[in-house]
């Protein structure tokens, strides 16, 4: 229980924040790393850059193939189908779960009702759906489908929302238990690389942050606390 929050930008708006405080031309855009070691990162065009310490924060299933003893990646897909309403189907923002998942016609695992996030004075209706079917989320049949269901949620009121766009993520979650408690986790040093990230914690926001803070505390960096 508890209200959500969320920043007046996205949630793009932290990764901007943290960049707006590095030197220009710190982060290269659109370049590949081919290997990494404790010492330097080697790019696809060949170039090596030295490095004091190297600290790899991606995806599980990228990660993985630098690791000496890969790990078993099951590929988890997601995606999200958004619709625009004239008016909100709820009085409060929501997340709605689906608790007949995965019965006959019940594609939708769960639905996010969100407050005016946009320039728009029109409200969105956000549909997510995990597995194989997320890889089909531009084909019509796929889309009508997903607009079907939801009129089970909501009523004849979901026949008049219109379909504004589909977003899709691969390898969306990585593999793993979703719970904390006796989850194996990935060992923080592998041939003096630092990994982080959810995958070797837990697969949530709350195991990204909780890796970076075990880095922290390994590399005996104390965490800046805010002025009050």
């Amino acid at each position: 229980h508890g209200s959500m929050t969320m920043p007046k930008d996205g949630i793009q708006a932290v990764p901007q924040q943290l960049a707006s405080h590095l030197k220009e031309n710190t982060i290269r855009y659109d370049t590949k790393v081919c290997s990494v070691s404790s010492s330097e990162v080697e790019l696809e065009n060949g170039e090596t850059i030295a490095a004091d310490l190297v600290v790899v924060a991606v995806p599980q299933h990228i990660a993985n193939t630098w690791l000496e003893n890969p790990q078993q990646i099951l590929r988890k897909q997601t995606a999200t189908f958004v619709f625009e309403a004239e008016q909100s189907p709820l009085d409060k923002p929501r997340l709605l779960l689906n608790r007949e998942y995965e019965k006959e016609n019940q594609n939708i695992l769960h639905v996010h009702v969100p407050t005016l996030l946009h320039p728009s004075s029109k409200h969105l209706v956000v549909a997510t759906v995990v597995g194989e079917i997320a890889s089909d989320h531009e084909k019509k049949s796929v889309q009508k489908a997903i607009h079907e269901e939801l009129g089970q949620w909501f009523g004849q009121e979901a026949a008049s929302w219109e379909l504004i766009g589909t977003t899709h993520v691969d390898y969306a979650l990585p593999s793993g238990s979703v719970t904390a408690k006796g989850r194996k986790r990935l060992e923080l040093v592998h041939d003096g690389v630092y990994y982080i990230g959810d995958h070797t914690t837990h697969p949530s926001v709350h195991g990204t942050l909780r890796s970076v803070e075990r880095l922290l505390e390994n590399l005996e960096i104390s965490l800046p606390l805010r002025s009050s």
